[in-house]
């Protein structure tokens, strides 16, 4: 087998690749079925793994986001028992590389703990805020970094903020190839964007851009 086609077969039985398939495939059963099939190779990666200090950091987010895509497929309150373990993952993720899917454990526990409810889960404004600023930090070009703060954001009042950073958004994923390349939650930060930038030219506020200053390069 060719190097490239044998690369590529590896990378279809990744537990990255089985969330992928979850998110484009039209049936929960079949969503639901890509998911699962992620959770096991990650759990498997991570057994054959115990022995390294730090943790495997692509078997961690996987799992992680995995875990979490499956259990919303259930209902959202059969998602709240695996917020925690989500949580603990997420967090050995970025400590054994804080940079992982540009910033992917931040960005992810800051949309978990901004969207989770406070009273019977885990959910924390202080924290999402945290979590969401460590990963602009990180990557500060990144959509999903990008997109998942300026909903925040402009949930928290700072609508000025968030129309910043959703018009960065907007930049960034219009010089991206394909939304391919930016990952398989591209349309969702797509759609949040989108929903942010029509209520702010509802307001008549000015489009960002006009002083001339042109945004940086993406990574």
């Amino acid at each position: 087998m060719p190097a490239a086609a044998a690369m590529s077969a590896a990378a279809e039985g990744t537990s990255e690749a089985c969330y992928r398939r979850g998110r484009a495939a039209g049936r929960s059963a079949q969503r639901r079925a890509h998911f699962l099939e992620g959770i096991a190779i990650a759990r498997a990666r991570l057994v054959s793994d115990a022995g390294s200090a730090s943790g495997d950091p692509e078997a961690l987010f996987w799992l992680a986001v995995n875990l979490g895509a499956e259990a919303l497929e259930r209902g959202r309150l059969q998602a709240l028992p695996v917020l925690p373990e989500m949580e603990r993952l997420l967090q050995r993720c970025h400590a054994a590389d804080p940079r992982y899917q540009h910033a992917g454990a931040a960005r992810v526990l800051g949309r978990l703990y901004d969207k989770a409810p406070p009273l019977i889960s885990l959910g924390s404004v202080a924290r999402a805020r945290q979590w969401l600023e460590s990963a602009l930090e990180l990557d500060p070009d990144f959509p999903g970094n990008l997109a998942f703060a300026a909903d925040f954001f402009g949930r928290q009042g700072d609508v000025e903020r968030a129309r910043r950073l959703a018009e960065l958004c907007r930049v960034r994923m219009e010089a991206a190839p394909s939304d391919g390349e930016l990952g398989p939650d591209a349309a969702e930060w797509r759609a949040i964007v989108t929903g942010i930038l029509a209520r702010s030219r509802g307001t008549g506020k000015a489009e960002p851009g006009a002083s001339g200053t042109a945004p940086k390069g993406r990574r």
